[in-house]
């Protein structure tokens, strides 16, 4: 049986109707996704800090016992870079469990922990804005060139306190 996509077959289906379709679909995502999305990811930030708010967290515990075979098997010291989230660097979410939790498993192990949220909270609301995608979490490439010169930073000075 051979195929053809109906915009292919000017018999069967009027283009202005096309047209039109395409016009409401285009409608509909510009206005309708963007909000449901905000929504959808805001809901999935939340359930993702809670991880950090009770400190018996399946997640917790995992990286607990992740970190914990780390340190048995590595050659080398292990350093912690904590990456906060993007509503966290602006403001609209919490970082004190984050620290707390992280400081706790710094005190534990005895291994240097680096919260990348200090120098980024710093930075004007301009550039935090441009960290990540519009609609999209992921970081800009701007934001991987902050991350690498906090990072860059951060180890040049501890290898400098030896």
């Amino acid at each position: 049986m051979n195929y053809r996509p109906m915009h292919r077959c000017p018999a069967l289906v009027d283009r202005s109707i096309l047209s039109k379709t395409r016009d409401v679909a285009r409608y509909f995502i510009k206005v309708y996704i963007p909000p449901l999305y905000l929504v959808l990811h805001r809901r999935a930030i939340r359930k993702s800090v809670n991880v950090y708010s009770d400190p018996r967290s399946n997640g917790l515990l995992l990286m607990k016992n992740i970190i914990s075979l780390f340190i048995t098997h590595a050659a080398t010291p292990i350093r912690i870079f904590v990456l906060p989230l993007f509503e966290q660097v602006i403001g609209e979410a919490s970082y004190n469990f984050v620290r707390k939790r992280f400081n706790e498993l710094s005190a534990t192990f005895g291994i240097d922990v680096c919260h990348l949220y200090d120098s980024l909270s710093s930075l004007p609301i301009s550039v935090k804005k441009s960290l990540t995608f519009p609609l999209d979490p992921h970081p800009t490439e701007l934001c991987h060139k902050i991350y690498a010169q906090i990072i860059v930073t951060y180890l040049n000075k501890a290898s400098n306190n030896r």
